[in-house]
């Protein structure tokens, strides 16, 4: 959803929808899409929509059917909709996805909502929250297992024990925030290892204040991503920030390949570097501009596609 608004948020103002088809089983969903009335007004009350940007395999599935019912709109989908390619007028897909299609659109990293406008904006509203903390300032994302990405709870210690290491000799304080995956038991482990350290810690689950997500990534010097989220990685890598991955255990062999080839691409580009326990520079090369770029060819098509009809 992150990648579908950060698009639309340049090319028109986005209409966002829910989907219900996320409590239904995914063989049934043309079925219930076939016998769900109203669905066509759910998706806007203004009119037939000129665009419409679905996003991932769920939204895939709403958007080919929408578009088998609205005549005359621009079809979109972020990522791979493993569907049937011809359904889409355009599919936006990273390159580590090693999608072929004539109508795919290769991005680099992946598409996110991060703008050094936004970052200004929430860094400044951020700042007196953690005046207290010294330079350097270490913002640190971590997530947690997900389908066929093996996590382990020691990788979360070990992290911390080097977190602890880098303050010791950098005097570094700490920006952390869990993601949704994070599990209960990881997220102790981490807090022990970490106990005692100038840091604060944001839960998505538990926290009370609104997410400082953009302010921690606005107010690093350096960033510490684990390798789990993708999206995470790439949002980490547009602001310009030395990123660090914090590498598995035989990472390789545990990774699946796109992730794999994923990582592979940004460390060659020279985006990130393994967090081996200790910092330093690099000319840093940041994935800046490629929501943009995407939602320019997107608007460019459009009105190519608006001349044909």
């Amino acid at each position: 959803m992150a990648e579908a608004l950060g698009v639309s948020e340049i090319v028109s103002k986005p209409v966002p929808k829910s989907s219900f088809l996320q409590f239904i089983p995914r063989p049934l969903w043309f079925f219930f899409l076939r016998f769900k009335k109203g669905i066509l007004k759910d998706i806007g009350e203004e009119g037939v929509p000129d665009l419409i940007i679905s996003s991932g395999t769920r939204g895939s599935v709403v958007g080919a059917f929408l578009k088998k019912k609205v005549q005359n709109t621009f079809l979109v989908n972020i990522l791979n909709p493993r569907l049937y390619h011809g359904l889409f007028d355009l599919i936006v897909a990273p390159e580590h996805d090693r999608l072929t299609s004539p109508n795919v659109l290769e991005v680099s990293g992946g598409l996110h909502r991060v703008t050094p406008e936004r970052l200004s904006r929430e860094v400044a509203s951020f700042k007196p929250r953690h005046k207290q903390f010294n330079s350097p300032i270490i913002t640190v994302l971590l997530g947690g297992p997900g389908k066929g990405f093996l996590l382990e709870k020691d990788h979360f210690v070990t992290l911390g024990r080097q977190l602890s290491h880098l303050h010791r000799t950098r005097q570094a304080s700490f920006l952390v925030s869990f993601s949704r995956r994070t599990p209960e038991d990881f997220k102790e482990e981490f807090s022990k290892a970490t106990k005692g350290l100038p840091l604060e810690i944001y839960d998505p689950l538990h926290s009370k204040t609104p997410n400082p997500y953009f302010a921690y990534l606005g107010s690093a010097d350096y960033i510490i991503v684990t390798p789990d989220s993708i999206s995470m990685v790439a949002e980490a890598c547009s602001t310009g920030k030395p990123v660090y991955i914090s590498p598995l255990p035989s990472s390789v062999q545990k990774m699946p390949k796109k992730f794999r080839y994923f990582h592979q691409d940004l460390e060659k580009k020279g985006a990130t570097k393994p967090f081996l326990g200790s910092l330093q520079n690099w000319e840093v090369v940041p994935l800046q501009g490629e929501t943009a770029r995407i939602a320019q060819e997107i608007q460019g098509r459009l009105r190519d596609s608006c001349k044909r009809l």
